[in-house]
């Protein structure tokens, strides 16, 4: 099967997984990370800068994508790429802190059981509204939006006062 055939028609998921599974696609894909590993290793800075915005774009987006489709496996695998890079970014608190993030969270199938499976199946992220099928954010970001919201609306901290001592014990 020609890949161009494959592309012209109507993709479904028979076809995708046809073509992932043909060796000649598997082949092109391992010339490509080649490829993209040469211009890492031997390329100029500019490609070289090039490949670690990709790189580090491409946990960005598995971060998101772990969100949304709440997959824990893939948040702690974005996590494990993510360290090292603030390790080279002279990041030293998200380096530290993560990397204890990631030992205590990788533990706690061992350690805490009934809280790995709560996370693997539906508490990793929530939905904020019915009607937003990617709506899905982690638990922490929709409390801290909420209460921002709650603070900036009429009726919270917005428009309560402009004395910096009133909104400090608000």
């Amino acid at each position: 099967m020609k890949l161009i055939e494959v592309f012209s028609d109507d993709i479904s998921q028979k076809t995708f997984g046809e073509v992932l599974s043909d060796p000649s696609f598997k082949a092109l894909a391992i010339l490509f990370q080649k490829y993209l590993d040469s211009l890492r290793i031997n390329g100029c800075d500019l490609a070289a800068n090039w490949m670690t915005y990709i790189d580090v774009v491409q946990i960005m987006l598995n971060l998101l994508r772990a969100s949304k489709e709440e997959d824990w496996s893939l948040h702690l695998s974005a996590i494990h790429d993510l360290i090292p890079w603030c390790f080279s970014y002279d990041r030293h608190n998200y380096a530290r802190y993560l990397s204890c993030y990631y030992s205590e969270m990788t533990h706690l199938e061992q350690e805490h059981s009934e809280i790995h499976a709560y996370l693997r199946e539906d508490g990793f992220s929530l939905q904020i509204g019915a009607h937003n099928q990617f709506g899905w954010i982690p638990v922490d970001q929709t409390m801290e939006e909420t209460i921002n919201k709650d603070t900036q609306t009429p009726g919270g901290m917005k428009g309560f006062s402009l004395m910096p001592n009133a909104i400090g014990r608000y």
